[in-house]
C-alpha cells in the first residue's frame, strides 16, 4: 500500500536567509510522498528566486502582507480541494526538519489523530536556547494546553480529519495555540512524541513578539467559556 500523501504548509515572508535550508530538510525526507505549499506573504526580498524548481513544490501568494495565519489559510484552502491529501504537516520557513521527521511521526498516526515531536531549539549563532514555549515533557494534556502553548507548529503532523477550522487571523503569534485547542476540543487523540525531529531557530524578530494581552484574552475566552 502506498504511503499517504502529506500536504506541507510553509508560510514565508522575506526568508531568503533561511528558506534554502528549510526546503532542503523537506527534500531530504526519508518519507517521500508529499507536496510542499510555500505561501509567499508578499515578500520584498529575493526569497522566491531561491525556491527550487520542483514538481512537488507549489508556490502560492497572499493578496497582501497579513502574517502567518492568513498565509497558512491560503494553503489550507488549496489543500481542501484535494481529497487525496491524507496528512497535514507544517514547517516554518526558518525552521528545519531532520530527515526522518515525517517517517517517525506519520507511523504514529495509525493510533493517533495528531502527533507533535520535540524541537532542537537554538539561537541564530547555534547556541542552545530555552525549549519552546510552555514546557511540558510529559504526555499530552488538554488542561496544560489551556495554560500555554508547548506545541511547536513545525513539529506537528496530523490526519486530514483534524481540519476542524481555519487559523484565526485575529490571533497572529498565537494562532497555532488556538488551533491545537480547537483540535483537542474536537475529541482528537493527540500524542506527544518525545523525540527531537526538527531544528528551530529562535530569532529576536519572531512573530511571538506580536502577541498582545488582547490576543491572549481572546484566545482564552474562546476555549475557557
Amino acid at each position: 500500500m502506498k504511503d499517504g500523501l502529506v500536504a506541507i504548509i510553509m508560510p514565508a515572508y522575506n526568508s531568503s536567509k533561511y528558506i534554502n535550508e528549510s526546503i532542503s530538510g523537506i527534500l531530504n525526507q526519508t518519507y517521500t510522498n508529499w507536496v510542499l505549499y510555500v505561501v509567499d506573504d508578499c515578500s520584498t526580498d529575493n526569497m522566491i528566486d531561491l525556491i527550487p524548481d520542483n514538481e512537488k513544490i507549489v508556490i502560492l501568494r497572499t493578496q497582501s502582507n497579513g502574517g502567518p495565519a492568513i498565509a497558512r489559510n491560503v494553503a489550507l484552502d488549496k489543500i481542501k480541494e484535494h481529497q487525496d491529501m491524507q496528512y497535514i504537516a507544517y514547517c516554518d520557513s526558518d525552521d528545519v526538519w531532520f530527515q526522518n521527521h515525517l517517517e517517525i511521526n506519520i507511523k504514529l498516526l495509525n493510533k493517533y489523530d495528531m502527533v507533535y515531536s520535540e524541537p532542537n531549539t537554538v539561537f541564530e549563532d547555534g547556541s542552545v536556547a530555552i525549549p519552546f514555549g510552555f514546557v511540558n515533557n510529559e504526555k499530552f494534556s488538554a488542561d496544560d494546553l489551556k495554560n500555554g502553548n508547548f506545541i511547536s507548529i513545525t513539529n506537528v503532523v496530523h490526519n486530514r480529519d483534524c481540519l476542524v477550522s481555519e487559523f484565526d487571523e485575529r490571533l497572529d503569534g498565537i494562532e497555532d495555540w488556538d488551533y491545537w485547542q480547537s483540535i483537542s476540543e474536537s475529541g482528537a487523540k493527540i500524542f506527544h512524541n518525545n523525540i527531537k525531529t526538527t531544528k528551530i531557530i529562535k530569532r529576536a524578530d519572531s512573530v511571538a513578539s506580536w502577541v498582545t494581552n488582547k490576543k491572549l484574552e481572546l484566545c482564552k475566552s474562546k476555549h475557557n467559556g
